[in-house]
């Protein structure tokens, strides 16, 4: 064997030192962004939470640019429900700085700046820049996202930013180019919030029925200030009928038209996977532990497919616990079926140790590319429930209220057959 060396054998070792060194400095920076993102999430103060971010800010110059650009839309977004306009536009414009081709953050800039009907002329030009960015970013589908998912990602962000677009003429008092704008981004997207300017800017140009049809329609749906759309629809009501007879059939007619909707779209997509054999898998838990689907033959099913970033997984996650823990004792299973990536493990037991809730977490890949493809997840929250010959007899997208009354009725129907 050849010798190495002495300087040589020196070099190595101060190398090796350097990379422990390095390794040691990386770990513990992990360490400490889990303990923020930690602290950020148990924190409901918005003041404290506030101050908490701008802490870390001030005494982590180590935070790369994406850290420190998230804490600071943190900040801004907390100043946002505080009312506190000016320090959120300052908050947003410190991350605009670190990334200001990000068009998110463009027009989240411009979208709270034209609902607190400041700065118009400048939100305008966010607003603007915010859609000739993402439309070049949208030319082409990337290599890692199929065409239907590009489709439907560009379909929301520039029905999204017309929809900020139109809002801002609405607040500046230029109606019909507000009806120009956000007639457009509702036929890319129709959302109830778009909806709900739509409606209005309808109202402001003189047609009153077509803005009573939308108004009752978005109503019907999740619209972001219900309140406020109700009061607008009692307002319009009553400047075309002059009184408020028959107002709520209106509602009500929205209402049922709606769920027929749903219902029918729900089963069109459904019939595709609903009445298969559901794909089989076999995923690690939190603990390494090894989860086959064909393992629990015998045993109805339920996988909810989630993410910590989804705030319509985490709000529906205490409504699955609750049918978990209405099915102890019987021949049930239930998992969380995380798709966030296996690298962000330690992220996800902190938070499900945090959150106590009492079924296991599968670690399914990354959205987009791990065990939701197989089972058509195309938007999380996704719940399935699985009867004990392994074929998958409902499924349900997004957020539900009642989502554990439906699960127990739905288990207690399959462990009866």
């Amino acid at each position: 064997m050849k010798q190495v060396p002495f300087l040589l054998k020196l070099l190595m070792a101060v190398s090796l030192v350097a990379a422990i060194g390095s390794s040691m400095i990386w770990f513990n920076r992990q360490h400490k962004l889990i303990k923020m993102s930690e602290q950020l999430e148990a924190e409901n103060d918005l003041n404290k939470r506030t101050d908490l971010a701008q802490g870390f800010l001030a005494n982590n110059s180590w935070l790369d640019k994406n850290v420190q650009k998230g804490l600071y839309v943190i900040i801004a977004q907390n100043y946002s429900q505080l009312g506190q306009v000016p320090e959120m536009a300052q908050a947003f414009k410190a991350a605009l700085e670190i990334d200001p081709r990000d068009h998110n953050l463009l027009n989240n800039l411009a979208y709270e700046l034209a609902k607190n009907k400041t700065e118009l002329d400048a939100a305008a030009a966010y607003s603007q820049r915010s859609m000739e960015l993402a439309r070049e970013e949208f030319k082409t589908a990337p290599w890692d996202m199929s065409k239907k998912r590009w489709e439907i990602a560009k379909k929301q962000t520039i029905g999204n930013y017309l929809d900020t677009y139109g809002w801002i003429f609405y607040q500046k008092g230029e109606f019909p180019k507000a009806l120009k704008q956000l007639t457009e981004a509702f036929n890319y997207i129709p959302e109830p919030t778009i909806e709900h300017h739509l409606s209005m800017a309808y109202y402001q140009t003189g047609q009153l029925d077509s803005a009573l049809n939308h108004l009752a329609d978005c109503l019907a749906g999740q619209v972001e200030e219900p309140q406020k759309a109700k009061t607008d629809f009692e307002t319009v009501y009553l400047a075309r009928y002059k009184s408020q007879r028959d107002m709520e059939d209106l509602l009500a007619k929205a209402r049922n038209k709606k769920i027929e909707q749903e219902i029918k779209a729900d089963s069109a997509s459904a019939s595709q996977i609903v009445g298969r054999p559901a794909p089989e898998f076999s995923l690690p838990g939190l603990d390494g532990t090894i989860h086959k689907l064909s393992d629990h033959r015998g045993k109805v099913v339920a996988l909810d497919f989630w993410a910590t970033w989804c705030q319509p997984c985490k709000m529906g996650l205490p409504l699955v616990d609750k049918a978990f823990l209405s099915s102890q004792g019987k021949e049930v299973l239930f998992f969380a079926v995380n798709l966030e990536g296996t690298d962000k493990k330690d992220m996800v037991r902190s938070f499900w140790d945090q959150k106590g809730y009492g079924f296991p977490v599968l670690l399914g890949g990354m959205m987009g590319n791990g065990i939701d493809k197989i089972y058509q997840v195309t938007g999380i929250p996704t719940t399935f429930v699985i009867d004990k010959n392994g074929i998958i007899r409902y499924r349900h997208i997004g957020y539900r209220q009642n989502m554990d009354l439906l699960l127990i009725k739905e288990i207690e129907e399959l462990l009866k057959q």
